[in-house]
């Protein structure tokens, strides 16, 4: 008979974070937004760091506005957890943009072939990145 798994116990949080959760945490539930996960915000602050304005696609926006839904209905995140989001999702707009920006000003990125393509994969920090630098090199 084997022994039953242990339960998992997650460290508590530093105090500062504590505080700023429970703060935010009261603060929304006073109907006060302390970090919006606004569509045409996000929008709006990745055209401005970029300069650019085009996300290419036309169902980027749908497929944005879905995903917020999902952050405010399903995550329940912490005021933490939602500058996390609005961060990465800010970053993840800058990218788009500058990508679209890239194949509308060379369209022959995508006329090129890509015979083998190369998937470097792994855990943070184990080195993935260094070494898709090293590979871009050549």
């Amino acid at each position: 008979m084997s022994s039953p798994e242990p339960a998992l116990v997650t460290p508590p949080l530093p105090g500062a974070l504590r505080v700023l959760n429970a703060a935010g945490g009261a603060l929304r539930r006073l109907g006060v937004p302390i970090v919006r996960l606004d569509a045409a915000a996000l929008l709006a602050e990745a055209s401005r760091r970029t300069g650019l304005d085009d996300l290419g696609d036309a169902r980027v926006h749908d497929a944005l506005r879905r995903l917020l839904a999902s952050f405010e209905d399903e995550a329940a995140l912490t005021v933490f957890g939602r500058i996390l989001v609005r961060r990465d999702l800010v970053r993840t707009l800058d990218n788009r943009l500058h990508i679209t920006n890239a194949l509308r000003t060379h369209p022959d990125i995508e006329a090129g072939t890509i015979r083998a393509p190369l998937f470097i994969v792994g855990l943070p920090r184990t080195g993935t990145s260094i070494l898709h630098e090293l590979l871009a090199q050549d």
